[in-house]
C-alpha cells in the first residue's frame, strides 16, 4: 500500500503565505464591491436628486411600517425580498397598488442597487405623494449587511428567511458578497 506523503515542512510557509494572499484578495474584492456600490449610489443621487434616500437603520426606526415596493423583475423577487414587500414592475409601474394606502404613509422603494427604484420613486412622487424614499444600497447593500430577507416557496406559504439575493447578472452580482449571491438561473 503506497504511503501518503506530505509536502516538506519548508513548504508550509509558502502554503500559509498563499492562503493569506487569497484572504487579502477576497477582502479587497469585497471592499471594492462596497466602494463600487457607493460610487453607483452617488451616480444615482446625481441622476435623481429629487428622490431622497432612506438608510436601512432609518427604515428600521420608522414609527409605523412603510409600504415596501420591490422594483425588480419577478425572478429576482422570487429569490428573496424584504419581508412585507410588494413587487412593482420597474418598467411599467402600476400605481394602483397605492390606491388604498393613506397619503401620509411612507413608501420605500428598492431594487438591486437603487436605479430602477429611483425611477419608480420619481413616478410615485409625480403622482402626488411626498413621503417616498429610495432604500440606500438597495437589496445588495441590505444583503451585504446580513439583514434578513425572505422568500415564499409557494403561494400562501409562510415566508422563509434567506441569506442570498438575486445577482441580476454576472457583472452586477459582483457587488454582492459571494456568500450573499444566489446562483443565476
Amino acid at each position: 500500500m503506497p504511503t501518503r506523503t506530505h509536502p516538506p515542512r519548508r513548504w508550509n510557509w509558502l502554503f500559509a503565505a498563499l492562503a493569506a494572499l487569497v484572504l487579502v484578495q477576497v477582502a479587497s474584492m469585497l471592499g471594492r464591491a462596497q466602494e463600487s456600490l457607493a460610487a453607483i449610489q452617488s451616480e444615482i443621487g446625481e441622476a435623481f436628486p429629487d428622490v431622497p434616500w432612506i438608510e436601512p437603520e432609518a427604515l428600521d426606526a420608522l414609527a409605523s411600517p412603510p409600504l415596501l415596493l420591490d422594483a425588480r423583475e419577478a425572478a429576482e423577487f422570487e429569490v428573496s425580498h424584504l419581508r412585507g414587500a410588494v413587487r412593482i414592475d420597474p418598467e411599467h409601474p402600476d400605481l394602483s397598488v397605492l390606491e388604498d394606502v393613506p397619503a401620509e404613509r411612507t413608501v420605500v422603494v428598492y431594487c438591486s442597487v437603487g436605479y430602477r427604484s429611483a425611477m419608480v420613486a420619481r413616478t410615485i412622487q409625480h403622482s402626488g405623494r411626498n413621503r417616498v424614499f429610495n432604500l440606500r444600497g438597495g437589496i445588495f447593500g441590505w444583503a451585504n449587511a446580513g439583514r434578513p430577507m425572505v422568500t415564499e416557496q409557494c403561494e400562501g406559504c409562510a415566508p422563509r428567511t434567506v441569506q442570498r439575493a438575486h445577482p441580476y447578472d454576472r457583472r452586477w452580482g459582483q457587488l454582492l458578497e459571494p456568500s450573499r449571491r444566489a446562483p443565476l438561473r
